[in-house]
């Protein structure tokens, strides 16, 4: 078959003339079950969402209130505040909204009895098989999903970034309630200092003991108006609090699946079972002629 490594192509030629039925008939078997299992095979479809993040200092009283011109701040997020988004689509919790939102577990035809199983397995399928969250290199954040239902794909990837906005906006808000409720404790307690020493001073006649307190209510007048002050810029913050991301590409139904690729995977599979037949029958004709050389030279 081979003269000077060089590949003998008439006798390839004359190898296939000779495997010919063979080979068409293992082709044919070949094809028709790839086929067959292609074709069964649901049709894919592909959905994907993208945002980008806002920033968080502009939900932080001290830069939203800063009189430095040099920390106004711009209102798309960096990669930190990228990085908060993305480790929030990261936990399971994120996924579990989902996969109860969209009924997930009917949805993929799980059949186990057990609750908590079922939901780690629609975890699995969802996280590993059928969605992909990516950090792009000019700082957006793409959700990419893939199901047999163009509609379900679509939606899942909307619903998805859509809880991850609320997720951050409720912990941002629940952040700057907290210290407003702090403050506000602070104003009721230091009013109820402040109303103790008015009532005090109404029954001294001592002048120094008069000064001392004047001074002690001035500055305690001073500290609840200063804390009040504080107060409201929060109460302003949580009316006007921005989102966590902005959705700039809503996930749309396609029309088009996006796998199984029949006609190039059937292609595929032709000129690789043309490329093993061809590999099989030179491989069994060397045998076959190395057998026959050492037959001959036993005779002689």
């Amino acid at each position: 078959m081979y003269e000077n490594n060089v590949l003998n192509i008439p006798f390839l030629f004359t190898l296939l003339n000779k495997w010919k039925k063979k080979i068409l008939i293992f082709l044919f078997a070949l094809m028709t079950i790839s086929a067959v299992v292609l074709f069964l095979t649901p049709n894919r479809y592909y959905a994907y969402s993208t945002a980008m993040s806002t920033n968080a200092q502009l939900n932080d009283k001290s830069s939203l209130y800063s009189n430095n011109l040099d920390e106004l701040h711009s209102s798309l997020g960096g990669w930190n505040d990228l990085d908060r988004l993305y480790s929030t689509c990261e936990l399971d919790t994120s996924y579990f909204y989902i996969i109860q939102k969209f009924n997930l577990i009917k949805h993929y035809k799980i059949n186990i009895d057990d609750a908590q199983k079922s939901k780690r397995k629609a975890l699995t399928i969802l996280k590993e098989e059928n969605m992909k969250i990516e950090k792009t290199e000019t700082g957006l954040l793409r959700i990419h999903v893939w199901d047999k239902d163009p509609q379900m794909a679509s939606d899942i990837a909307n619903a998805f970034l859509e809880n991850i906005e609320k997720t951050n906006h409720q912990l941002q808000k629940q952040y700057n309630q907290n210290i407003l409720s702090e403050v506000k404790q602070d104003i009721q307690t230091k009013s109820l200092r402040f109303k103790h020493l008015s009532d005090s001073l109404a029954g001294i006649s001592n002048a120094s003991d008069i000064q001392l307190l004047s001074i002690q209510k001035n500055t305690l007048l001073d500290e609840i108006q200063q804390l009040e002050k504080i107060a409201n810029q929060f109460e302003l913050i949580l009316k006007a609090q921005q989102p966590a991301l902005l959705v700039i590409d809503k996930a749309t139904p396609n029309k088009k699946h996006d796998s199984p690729h029949r006609l190039i995977t059937l292609i595929t599979i032709l000129v690789g079972g043309l490329m093993f037949s061809i590999f099989l029958i030179t491989s069994l004709e060397g045998i076959l002629l190395y057998q026959n050389r050492n037959e001959k030279s036993s005779l002689q």
